[in-house]
């Protein structure tokens, strides 16, 4: 039967002990303040217990004798009136077994208001054992009240009862299936805003905009409970997983008779959020973008699908969780679960006692399965996380607070993974321990043998391989521009023309002074001679002689400026040396602006050979060499994966601190905070042809890389970079 383990048989029977100590035979009777209520067309029922707020649920048996505790029915009477009921006998050590549960969880009036009855003794081995209970709250999951809001709730109830229509349920329905297309469509717009977007007014919109969602949400459910019949006494801080959330205590809807209404109260907070969520995608996609309403939108937004991500994950102890163990009809579905894996496991790893047979036994494991493992790889990434930030600030201690950290908040996960099997298995099942010593040494054999590869990864920006900046030759203004954004150019076309100021009137004036110093040169040399004849012959030459080279000299200084003047008219034009696309953005508007020599005008660029320059941390560099392969997940195409080559790798790390590096590579793409000092990157090329084109990659845009090294024994990679990690951050 379910309502005790079977009890050993005493010496004498629990009648004849009742008659030798003159027991009154009337059963005891329930405390008056109880609420009992059915749930379900089964027979089940829920008891709440005012005082303390605590709820139980009890089985069509448990149910049918607890009914009945009205301090006038007797044990024959209720041994009768269950044998009509269910066929069966009610044994009295059964009944002694859910008096005593019953008694211990406060379902009678106090014995002072009721005869006195003995404690029937039973042999110690058939004594109960109670199940350890945890006490206090876990790091990972710690609470906290806040107020009472059953009156707010009263108040605003009546006011919102249209919310609950089925008018209003078809609408919201379509409103959501209709962002749920939206957000589809433009899935590739939503993927590549998200970099943008990432900046402290918005972390601050975002907070500001989850506490509201989180007060809506939570209201919600409350609310949805008042309204079919229930009490709401609690609304307060919750701690999940040190994510801070807020919580309603809604626990009056396990009174309700009718599962569709207990579901409903749980779901209405998840729907709250989607509808929110449903309005603001609507919203961010009719408004007009960089607008006010557009940026809002979009909080709220990521707001709302990160929240509903979260929530209806049956794995985390949120609406999805209890909408899965309402629907099921099974309380308390996660503790069982769990309890249920680790007993499987405690069977399959040390060789324990395999658990018995259970109703949806393999449900409760896969499930138990699926929540141990998410809690693992969830705690283990935020203690990782930990380790980074606090080892980067604090060093060598705050890495050790992380870990310690996450033994204490993770030690409940590993309840009952033991308990004693391991001692008995070295004790007691020697073959399962030597199977245990082989398998760990053919794990080690395996991780010298079996290859892994070998991996090294960083951010990246793509550049155009073949490209040109086109600079002013000479200082002047930009008078016209013969290309416009993303047109082609070929090679040796004129872009743009500048103007340099008077250059054509003073190489007018130029070739006018030097055709002036020309005729003065001839006529110098044409000059006949003086027919004098002595010294005065002689000054005479020598004047002469000197004049000629006067006007020589004038004359190449003239041609000299002309020569000059020329060149700066010739330079006015200014061509593309390389053929490709005119990158620079509203150039038609720089028209009339005045450029110093040398100061970039516009850019060409050939889009159809890119360049990616990944910035690898110096500490991953062992490996990376010239034609290792290299694959690339750039933002704008996250589903699409890019194939290249190491063409060639510099010759020194750049600190990554450093505004060269900052310049070369996008905000979002900056390095990780680690222990220690920062890190340098070293900075690897890599080669995308024609193909990265059709994914939509342009030059400036970035990604992550990951760069393959080879392949090696698994031991030797995974110790290798333990071993760095360790001898680099923490020993010297």
């Amino acid at each position: 039967m379910p309502l005790a383990e079977t009890i050993a048989p005493e010496a004498k029977a629990p009648e004849a002990i009742r008659r030798e100590l003159r027991v009154p035979a009337a059963l005891p009777a329930r405390r008056r303040d109880l609420v009992f209520k059915p749930i379900g067309d089964e027979g089940d029922h829920v008891i709440k217990d005012p005082t303390t707020g605590a709820y139980f649920r009890l089985g069509p048996q448990e149910s049918f004798l607890f009914a009945r505790f009205d301090g006038h029915h007797t044990r024959q009477s209720l041994a009768e009136a269950y044998h009509r009921r269910f066929d069966e006998d009610l044994g009295d050590e059964d009944l002694d077994g859910f008096l005593q549960i019953a008694e211990e969880s406060g379902f009678f009036t106090p014995a002072a208001d009721r005869p006195t009855a003995p404690t029937v003794v039973t042999s110690p081995a058939a004594a109960a054992t109670p199940l350890p209970k945890k006490s206090g709250q876990s790091l990972l999951s710690w609470r906290k009240s806040v107020f009472d809001p059953d009156r707010l709730f009263n108040r605003l109830e009546p006011k919102l009862r249209g919310v609950w229509t089925r008018g209003f349920l078809l609408l919201s329905a379509g409103t959501i299936l209709s962002a749920v297309l939206v957000s589809w469509l433009n899935r590739q717009e939503l993927v590549t805003s998200f970099p943008g977007m990432l900046r402290w007014e918005t972390l601050l919109l975002a907070w500001v905009t989850l506490v509201l969602a989180t007060t809506m949400h939570e209201f919600a459910h409350g609310l949805t409970c008042k309204h079919y019949g229930g009490e709401v006494h609690e609304v307060g801080f919750l701690m999940l997983f040190f994510i801070p959330c807020l919580y309603c205590n809604v626990s009056d809807a396990w009174l309700f008779r009718e599962k569709s209404k207990r579901l409903w109260v749980t779901l209405a907070g998840g729907y709250c959020d989607l509808c929110l969520w449903a309005c603001a995608v609507l919203l961010w996609r009719f408004t007009a973008p960089d607008t006010l309403p557009n940026y809002l939108a979009w909080v709220l937004m990521g707001v709302g699908g990160v929240r509903s991500f979260f929530n209806f994950n049956p794995l985390l102890k949120l609406d999805g969780y209890y909408l899965l163990s309402d629907a099921t009809d099974m309380p308390n579905l996660r503790s069982r679960a769990l309890g249920r894996f680790m007993a499987y496991l405690r069977w399959m790893l040390w060789g324990g006692a395999r658990p018995a047979a259970e109703q949806r036994g393999t449900f409760l494991l896969t499930f138990g399965l699926a929540t141990w493992g998410y809690s693992v790889l969830f705690l283990g990434l935020m203690v990782l996380a930990f380790v980074h930030w606090w080892g980067g600030n604090w060093g060598t201690p705050g890495a050790v607070a992380a870990v310690a950290l996450g033994v204490v908040s993770g030690r409940g996960m590993f309840y009952g993974f033991s308990n004693g099997e391991v001692t008995n298995m070295f004790t007691k099942r020697k073959g399962r321990a030597a199977v245990w010593g082989l398998a760990l040494l053919g794990l080690a054999a395996a991780g010298a043998v079996v290859p892994m590869s070998d991996r090294a990864g960083g951010p990246f920006k793509l550049r155009a391989a073949s490209r040109a900046e086109l600079r002013a030759p000479v200082a002047g203004f930009l008078r016209e521009v013969h290309f416009a954004e993303g047109e082609a150019v070929g090679a040796g076309a004129v872009v743009l023309r500048l103007e340099v100021p008077d250059v054509r009137s003073r190489v007018s004036q130029k070739h006018a002074e030097v055709g002036q110093a020309e005729a003065t040169l001839a006529k110098l040399m044409s000059a006949p001679g003086a027919g004098r004849s002595g010294s005065a012959a002689a000054d005479a030459a020598s004047i002469q002689y000197w004049e000629i080279r006067e006007a020589e000299g004038q004359l190449r200084r003239a041609r000299e400026e002309l020569r000059y003047l020329m060149d700066v008219y010739d330079k006015q034009p200014v061509a593309s040396p390389v053929a490709g696309m005119l990158v620079t953005p509203r150039l038609t508007e720089k028209v009339g602006q005045f450029f110093k020599e040398g100061e970039l005008i516009c850019e060409v660029e050939d889009p159809s050979y890119l360049e990616a320059e990944i910035a690898v941390p110096e500490q991953e560099m062992a490996r990376v060499r010239p034609g290792c392969t290299v694959e690339l997940k750039a933002r704008v195409a996250a589903f699409d994966t890019l194939r290249s080559e190491v063409t060639r790798v510099a010759a020194g790390a750049t600190a990554a601190s450093t505004p060269s590096l900052q310049q070369g590579l996008a905000a979002g793409a900056a390095a990780p905070p680690s222990i220690g000092d920062v890190p340098g990157r070293v900075v690897v090329n890599c080669t995308l042809g024609p193909s990265a084109a059709a994914a939509g990659v342009r030059p400036g845009m970035t990604g992550y890389a990951r760069i393959d090294c080879g392949r090696r024994p698994a031991a030797r990679v995974i110790g290798a970079r333990l071993m760095r990690y360790v001898r680099t951050e923490f020993w010297w």
